[in-house]
């Protein structure tokens, strides 16, 4: 059994008016914020995982700064913020099966009780709270 080696390098945190984000298809993550001690707001967790470039015309860019944040059920301070990784659109629907099955974010409609996408070794770096490396493979169910 081969696994396809997946490297994601995830760069963030951005709030949804960054200029910095490429014009570019991949994966992105939605954090919902608290307060810090010192007032700062940070980042708390990750409740969405969406993908872009797969079939229509949107951006990394374009999709995060329209981000519809009302789509959120989540408590807290009601602020969001972003991360996000390049990736070419051939891997993008596994990729993104992939972490939403691994992570589980809460607000993922297409969350699924089984993996049945190839299998995957994926490697994560960068800005990415709450994700770590994983082997997943197809059949896995959730328990």
């Amino acid at each position: 059994m081969s696994l396809l080696p997946i490297d994601l390098e995830f760069d963030g945190y951005y709030w949804a008016d960054a200029k910095q984000i490429p014009e570019k298809s991949g994966i992105y993550c939605v954090y919902s914020t608290k307060e810090n001690p010192d007032g700062r707001i940070g980042v708390d967790k990750i409740i969405y995982i969406g993908q872009v470039g797969n079939g229509d015309s949107s951006t990394l860019r374009s999709r995060i700064r329209n981000h519809a944040v009302t789509d959120y059920k989540e408590e807290g301070n009601g602020s969001y913020a972003y991360s996000f990784t390049i990736l070419p659109a051939k891997h993008l629907d596994v990729v993104e099966a992939a972490l939403v099955f691994q992570f589980n974010p809460p607000n993922n409609k297409n969350l699924t009780t089984k993996y049945e996408e190839p299998d995957v070794d994926v490697s994560i770096k960068g800005k990415n709270i709450g994700m770590q490396d994983f082997r997943l493979y197809s059949g896995t169910e959730r328990f």
